[in-house]
């Protein structure tokens, strides 16, 4: 109100005083809403501002209606209805002025270009004849080149085209070959790092039994169960790999059956442990046989290292779908590590580096007495 009493802006203070009218009558406050509705129809009877002025008889009279005195209601819906009928009058009349000047215009327009029509087809037939044999010869010379044109348009097109798929068949041959090569050396590396090297440390165990030859018969025992131990591992493992091996896709049930059997023997493993397994994917996912292998023996590796060193008495391990990725969480409530001093082992290190290969994400976090947390997430493919 005050910016528009500075600027003298007449029909802004009206408008002002309108608005505030209409907030007192969304508020019920209709005595108030009157009086400043009153001040906008003053104003705007003052300058002649029709449609302002017609706003504010209208709701004076919707004001009035509210507190039930119908006498002044139907005073002001008459002012109302009196500025409406002269502000409609007013409209019609300027339409008619310029429909008027709109058909003058036209009128006139029709008669220049009749004018200009006449005096062009006059030209056109003085022209016509000239042209006529000029026109005929062109035609034929043109149909020439046209004809002559689409030929070796077409004869190019099928060139390219031929030589496009033959493109695409060289390129495809050598996407598969190099994705297959690919595999059968990620699959290669597999068994070296896990099955070789358990291979070797059952090799070495056993060089070292002549030492405890002379030993009694408790320490043979405990180190013969160890290699049994090993050797087990190892079977299993070479088990998994043959299953990625011979498979060109994994669907997630048989992944999840596989999830499945390696909780079971981290049971057996680990009896005073409770492990908790869940799985929320709905989705018919499929896994090509590196990305599903990889996944698997990253979540085994997190699940062993729960088991030696966590001290946990629960593992929970979580399998969801979100975000059009796989996401899985494994949790315990052991008693952690600090990750900002330990030093990253081979497990970590390989958790880490076979989920880069596959482009994947992994996330280990950890407090010292409040367990330890992995996160694993791979997009859907």
């Amino acid at each position: 109100m005050q910016f528009a009493q500075k600027r003298n802006d007449v029909y802004g203070i009206g408008d002002v005083y309108a608005y505030y009218g209409d907030l007192y009558f969304e508020q019920e406050k209709y005595i108030d809403a009157i009086t400043y509705f009153n001040k906008g129809l003053k104003l705007s009877n003052q300058n002649s501002f029709y449609n302002l002025e017609k706003y504010c008889a209208e709701k004076l009279a919707e004001s009035y209606i509210k507190l039930n005195n119908y006498k002044k209601a139907f005073e002001y819906n008459t002012v109302f209805q009196s500025l409406k009928d002269s502000t409609l009058n007013a409209k019609t009349n300027a339409k008619v002025e310029s429909l008027k000047i709109e058909f003058e215009t036209e009128k006139k327009e029709k008669e220049i270009l009749t004018q200009r029509a006449e005096l062009a087809e006059q030209e056109l037939t003085i022209k016509t004849k000239d042209f006529v044999t000029i026109i005929l010869g062109s035609s034929i010379l043109v149909l020439g080149l046209i004809s002559l044109g689409i030929y070796f348009y077409q004869s190019n097109k099928r060139k390219q085209l031929r030589t496009q798929l033959k493109l695409k068949d060289e390129l495809s041959k050598t996407k598969t070959h190099n994705k297959l090569q690919e595999q059968r050396l990620r699959i290669s590396r597999d068994l070296h790092d896990n099955i070789g090297s358990q291979l070797t440390f059952i090799i070495s165990s056993i060089d070292n039994l002549k030492f405890l030859a002379k030993s009694s018969d408790e320490k043979l025992k405990y180190k013969l169960a160890n290699i049994n131990n090993f050797a087990a591992n190892t079977i299993s493992q070479l088990r998994d790999t043959i299953w990625a091996m011979n498979k060109n896709e994994i669907p997630y049930d048989d992944f999840h059956t596989r999830v499945l059997a390696l909780i079971e023997k981290a049971k057996i493993a680990k009896d005073t442990t409770h492990f908790i397994f869940e799985s929320k994917v709905d989705s018919n996912i499929v896994f090509s046989s590196v990305t599903g292998i990889t996944i698997f023996r990253v979540l085994q590796e997190a699940i062993n290292n729960a088991i030696k060193y966590s001290e946990a008495s629960k593992v929970k391990i979580e399998i969801i779908e979100k975000n059009n990725q796989l996401e899985i969480e494994i949790t315990d409530n052991g008693k952690g590590f600090d990750i900002t001093t330990v030093e990253m082992g081979n497990g970590l290190e390989n958790m880490q580096r076979r989920m880069d290969e596959i482009d994947g994400n992994i996330n280990i976090n950890s407090k010292l007495g409040k367990g330890t947390s992995i996160n694993i997430k791979i997009k859907n493919t």
